[in-house]
């Protein structure tokens, strides 16, 4: 039993159907709370169909299939396969987000650990014997966003929006990488490249123009210093993915007008008259003013208000402009929340070891 799930096993006969029923109701009666026999599922392990069908007319379940997911944990006969816990890696690590390890200390980037990947397999390792395979991806995960660099973070980043057959490409052109240091940019010769890529699937048949064309799209540019090699600046693709993150907090707590509005700061990178905010952004001119004021408010942006000429007609207007502390006020928010959960994780485990001593 977890919170309102219950998983209950119980032998398809008629008599152990019957107290089981029994036993819902009388637990309804006595607590109130009901269960809707209706939202239940009934999964038969091993079981004849004359016996699933004299279950559902008891119970009134709906017949699913087995094995089932349940809290999320995949529950069948035979022992978990490292293909089946994928999905649960895969959400583990989108709680990390890469840049973020760029902009932590060291502490930070603990508690971030701690509390978003530590506490997803002791929770599957209380129920299922996990495979060594997943524990190494975890500990992978872990490991790379306490010692994340520019240049993974940049070729993972940039991976899910590349088209499909350009990802042997950008895979050989950060392997071919010239500098062993972590520097702000990258450059790989194209004979490196081709090396590389004629080691992976398919990359033997491309041609050199398929790859040129491919690196130009990828915003790579042919290096000063030797004019067969590309260059990729890594400190835009940083800036631009934390732009993104902040971007995507606006959002999400303000809504779509205050993505538009604060999107156009910070790409304008220069103060911009309130008239050109509403005449870009074609809002509303109330919603405009609200929005830059709420932003305004909670330090996202600074105003300043401007007296024209006077031969202009002496009249006032403001100006706006994203704070350069909003990266910073972001990474405490989040520094703060991770810190919090923590806190309640440890509480809780506390409050489990009482009730078990």
């Amino acid at each position: 039993m977890y919170a309102d799930d219950v998983v209950t096993i119980v032998r398809l006969t008629k008599l152990d159907l019957l107290a089981c029923a029994s036993t819902m109701e009388d637990f309804g009666v006595a607590s109130g709370l009901c269960t809707n026999l209706a939202k239940c599922s009934l999964h038969s392990i091993c079981c004849q169909l004359e016996q699933v069908e004299l279950a559902r007319s008891i119970l009134g379940c709906e017949v699913a299939s087995f094995p089932i997911k349940y809290l999320g944990l995949p529950i069948g006969l035979r022992k978990v396969m490292a293909a089946q816990l994928q999905p649960m890696v895969d959400s583990a690590a989108s709680r990390l987000q890469p840049w973020c390890a760029k902009l932590l200390n060291r502490g930070g980037r603990t508690i971030l650990v701690q509390t978003n990947l530590c506490m997803i397999p002791i929770h599957v390792m209380m129920s299922l014997d996990i495979p060594s395979k997943v524990l190494e991806a975890f500990r992978k995960i872990g490991r790379a966003f306490m010692w994340k660099g520019r240049q993974e973070f940049c070729a993972d980043r940039k991976k899910p929006r590349l088209k499909v057959g350009t990802h042997p490409i950008w895979e050989s052109f950060f392997e071919a990488n010239l500098a062993d240091k972590d520097t702000n940019s990258v450059t790989s010769s194209i004979n490196g490249i081709l090396e590389r890529l004629g080691q992976k699937e398919g990359g033997a048949a491309m041609t050199l123009d398929q790859i040129t064309r491919v690196l130009e799209d990828l915003q790579c540019t042919t290096s000063t210093d030797d004019p067969e090699a590309f260059t990729f600046d890594l400190r835009k693709m940083v800036e631009a993915c934390r732009n993104e993150e902040i971007e995507s907090l606006v959002k999400k707590k303000y809504g779509q007008e205050a993505f538009t509005i604060f999107r156009l700061l910070v790409t304008q990178g220069c103060p911009v008259e309130t008239d050109r905010i509403i005449d870009t952004t074609i809002l509303d001119k109330q919603i405009v003013h609200s929005t830059l004021y709420k932003l305004w408010k909670d330090d996202y942006t600074d105003s300043e208000k401007i007296t024209s000429a006077p031969g202009t007609g002496y009249a006032q207007f403001f100006v706006w402009r994203a704070k350069n502390t909003f990266r910073e006020q972001f990474i405490d928010i989040l520094y703060h929340a991770a810190l919090n959960l923590r806190q309640v994780v440890n509480y809780i485990a506390e409050l489990l070891l009482e009730v078990i001593f």
